[in-house]
């Protein structure tokens, strides 16, 4: 590691400051911490706008100095979180058709300035494995290698300038195969 050092943000805060009161330059900040001159900056910057010791601060939790240098300029709105129970039930329920994307579309609607995607799948995988449940699911099919071929159709459609009528366009609907082999 550069610098040689690990220290938490708690202790490199005060490093810093006793350093600089010391008289220590950037540079030699710099490279004992491996941290560059912005930081070493905006430390000393935030500190002079503080009301508080040196000492003070020493006495402080490490929460409690992180909140007085790095306070969350934008809190994250409390946004619900649907009944996971419910969530789980559908997708595990043998006749839905329903998938975490598209229950998250539904969340959406109801909730716009609710979580996105990846928060809520995360939120979704703690549930999952708080409540000591399969996390994996997957639409379990059983088969014959080779008995039966999946068709399904691949999306939007797209315009297509067929060759026997010389700039038709024609509307292609695009479908794919598969035949599963495990």
């Amino acid at each position: 590691m550069k610098g040689g050092l690990f220290v938490c943000r708690k202790a490199l805060q005060l490093l810093v400051l006793e350093m600089l009161g010391d008289g220590f330059s950037y540079n030699d900040i710099r490279t004992r911490y491996a941290i560059g001159n912005s930081t070493i900056t905006d430390i000393n910057k935030k500190f002079k706008t503080m009301d508080v010791t040196l000492k003070q601060l020493h006495s402080m939790t490490p929460k409690m100095v992180e909140q007085m240098f790095y306070p969350n300029a934008h809190p994250r709105k409390e946004a619900p979180l649907p009944d996971f129970e419910k969530v789980y039930k559908k997708l595990t329920d043998k006749n839905s058709r329903a998938n975490l994307y598209f229950i998250w579309i539904d969340y959406k609607k109801l909730y716009p300035d609710g979580y996105q995607y990846t928060q809520f799948k995360h939120y979704f995988k703690l549930w999952l494995d708080e409540n000591h449940l399969e996390s994996n699911l997957r639409m379990a099919i059983n088969r014959v290698p080779g008995e039966i071929m999946y068709i399904d159709w691949a999306g939007d459609t797209l315009d297509l300038v067929y060759t026997d009528v010389p700039g038709e366009l024609q509307t292609a609907h695009f479908f794919y195969n598969n035949i599963r082999c495990k």
